[in-house]
């Protein structure tokens, strides 16, 4: 890869780069998705993720439910230290998403009890109730947000939930002075407090799927560029097979991939999409300045080299 690096700033060993080794090309390519994808993700990284794309609770912010935050129980907190509430006792919210989704609240769950009666029980795993006949049924969550003691779980149609914490919340978050404050300032407070604790998760999806559209789009961009280079003459002759044009146009990213990078980091959004639109204009431009200079009538059947 290294030998790819160098001469991908010379048009005449571009050209060359055409016969490298698979594995160096593939390889080399990757290199190349991971640069230009690196000042995005590292966009995403600083803002934990995309917000509203895979939020947590996009959904109940949404909705806004009517029983926020007036019918949250009071004297009950949230702090880096986790949950606290005075007394022993679960609290359980329904909101209706937009999509007719039931999207449940749990505060402090219980364990199971072998207690009598048919009230129901609040788990972490899900409710417990009894039939008329006595029989235990558990009915798992399907899309809800549980607060426990020392942990968030998140359950989205998985009977495994996403395990967040609280580790990140600055400043004690009191649902008594929630309701003291507007209902949306209120609630975008709280469900920002429960989105941090899943933090790690967002960010990683987030770049996950950045890196892989990256990937797909310069993929599909040598594959369609590469097939159109075959159409290049010089002489009337054919100069390079699509193996050669897959080469040369990934030899031929180094210097837009570097550009885009630079001017990525520099943090502006639109600057940013500038750099993109640089980096897939000036590609198969090198790549073609490539064959043409470096793919002279004695040179067409040259060897990779140095």
């Amino acid at each position: 890869m290294i030998k790819i690096f160098i001469n991908s700033f010379s048009f005449k060993k571009i050209f060359q780069n055409g016969n490298a080794p698979w594995k160096h090309i593939i390889a080399y390519f990757l290199l190349i998705v991971l640069i230009t994808s690196f000042p995005l993700n590292y966009q995403i990284f600083q803002n934990d993720g995309w917000r509203g794309l895979n939020s947590i609770t996009i959904g109940i912010r949404e909705v806004a439910p009517p029983w926020f935050p007036n019918e949250l129980p009071n004297d009950v907190a949230i702090s880096k230290n986790g949950l606290y509430t005075p007394i022993e006792k679960a609290y359980y919210y329904e909101a209706t998403l937009a999509d007719d989704t039931r999207y449940q609240f749990v505060i402090n769950p219980q364990g199971a009890s072998d207690e009598g009666g048919f009230a129901p029980i609040y788990t972490e795993e899900g409710i417990i109730t009894k039939d008329v006949s006595g029989v235990v049924v558990m009915t798992p969550y399907q899309k809800a947000i549980v607060l426990c003691k020392d942990k968030i779980l998140y359950y989205d149609n998985s009977k495994k939930p996403i395990v967040g914490n609280y580790d990140h919340i600055e400043e004690v978050i009191h649902f008594t002075e929630l309701k003291n404050m507007d209902k949306y300032t209120a609630l975008t407070l709280l469900l920002d407090a429960i989105d941090g604790g899943f933090n790690q998760y967002m960010v990683f999806s987030s770049i996950l799927i950045n890196t892989l559209t990256q990937l797909f789009m310069n993929l599909i961009m040598i594959v369609i560029i590469a097939a159109i280079f075959l159409l290049i003459r010089i002489k009337y002759k054919k100069v390079t097979n699509y193996r050669q044009n897959i080469g040369i146009l990934i030899s031929a990213m180094t210097i837009p991939s570097i550009l885009s990078f630079i001017i990525g980091i520099l943090g502006v959004i639109e600057i940013n999409s500038f750099g993109v639109v640089l980096f897939q204009l000036l590609t198969p431009l090198i790549a073609i300045g490539a064959i043409y200079l470096g793919s002279g009538e004695k040179d067409i059947g040259i060897k990779y080299t140095a």
